[in-house]
C-alpha cells in the first residue's frame, strides 16, 4: 500500500492506494505524472482522503492510437514519397489515404511526431491531413 499526495492549483489531498490497485498501476506513481483518480472519500481521522478504486494515467490517454487520414488529388508519384516517410516513423497510428475519392489500403502504421507531421504537411498540404481518435470502444 502507498500514500500519495495529489496536487493541483486548488490544493492537495492524500490518496490511499491499496495493493491490488498498486499492482495494476505501479508505473503511474512518479512525481509530476498527470493522473485521474476514481475512488471513495473518507475522513476517518478527520482529514479527507481518497481511497483509489481506479487510476488512469492521462499522459497515456493523449498518446492513444489515432487515425491519420491523408487526402490526395494529384500526382500518384507522391505515394512513393509517402511510403518513404512512413518507413522513417514506424509506430501504432493507423493511416488512411484517400486518392481522388478512393481509399488506398496502407499497412504501415506511423508515429505522429511534430517532425513527421511537418514533413507530411509539406508533402501533401496541411489541409489534406486530418487526425482523429481511433474508433474503439470505451472502458468497460
Amino acid at each position: 500500500m502507498i500514500f500519495v499526495t495529489l496536487e493541483d492549483e486548488a490544493g492537495s489531498t492524500e490518496v490511499l492506494v491499496f495493493p491490488n490497485i498498486l499492482e495494476q498501476t505501479k508505473d503511474i506513481w512518479l512525481e509530476d505524472k498527470i493522473v485521474m483518480i476514481q475512488g471513495k472519500v473518507t475522513d476517518k481521522d478527520g482529514v479527507p482522503k481518497i481511497i483509489a478504486d481506479k487510476v488512469i494515467d492521462l499522459n497515456n490517454l493523449k498518446n492513444q492510437p489515432k487515425k491519420l487520414t491523408i487526402s490526395l488529388n494529384g500526382d500518384p508519384e507522391i505515394m512513393t514519397k509517402l511510403k518513404d516517410l512512413f518507413e522513417k516513423y514506424p509506430d501504432s497510428t493507423e493511416v488512411n489515404v484517400v486518392h481522388k475519392g478512393q481509399r488506398i489500403k496502407i499497412t504501415q502504421k506511423v508515429k505522429l511526431t511534430d517532425d513527421f507531421l511537418n514533413q507530411l504537411k509539406e508533402l501533401v498540404g496541411k489541409n489534406n491531413v486530418k487526425i482523429d481518435p481511433a474508433s474503439r470502444k470505451g472502458p468497460g
